[in-house]
């Protein structure tokens, strides 16, 4: 019996929390849906300077056979927040010209006994980006690059 008592304690607070919280949650979520600013003193929040990328995975190549995989996980950061949507448009674009610029990267300069050169993957990168996006758009970041030999 008090075992009931104190799930009906339980579930009635918990209702009792949401009919009073909910109104106040939907409350900015309507505004901002109806074109408002969900009470953020006539501003909207800022858009975040990056955007996270998909990794990109390259074969390595050696002896006519697949000698090993490179990962590479990487985000932009935006240098002005009006050009979210251009590289949201253009990023096919960008993510086929990262593949084929690391795969030729992995071919010539990736050794499966190595570490990997940070420093010209970082700017193969750049420079990939500066040719897809234009100079000065966007920096590339890398979080990680590692090989895992087959």
């Amino acid at each position: 019996m008090i075992r009931a008592f104190l799930h009906w304690i339980g579930t009635a607070s918990l209702m009792a929390a949401l009919v009073l919280l909910a109104p106040q949650a939907l409350a900015g979520h309507g505004e901002a849906a109806e074109g408002g600013h969900g009470g953020h003193g006539g501003k909207e929040a800022p858009a975040s300077p990056y955007i996270q990328l998909d990794d990109l995975n390259v074969s390595i190549f050696g002896d006519r056979s697949v000698r090993g995989i490179l990962t590479v996980s990487l985000s932009l950061e935006v240098a002005a927040p009006d050009k979210h949507e251009e590289i949201a448009a253009r990023q096919p674009l960008l993510r086929d010209a990262y593949v084929r610029s690391v795969s030729q990267f992995a071919g010539a300069r990736v050794d499966l006994r190595q570490p990997i050169n940070i420093t010209q993957l970082s700017a193969l990168l750049q420079r990939t980006t500066d040719r897809v996006l234009g100079s000065n758009v966007a920096k590339v970041l890398i979080a990680s690059a590692a090989i895992r030999p087959l």
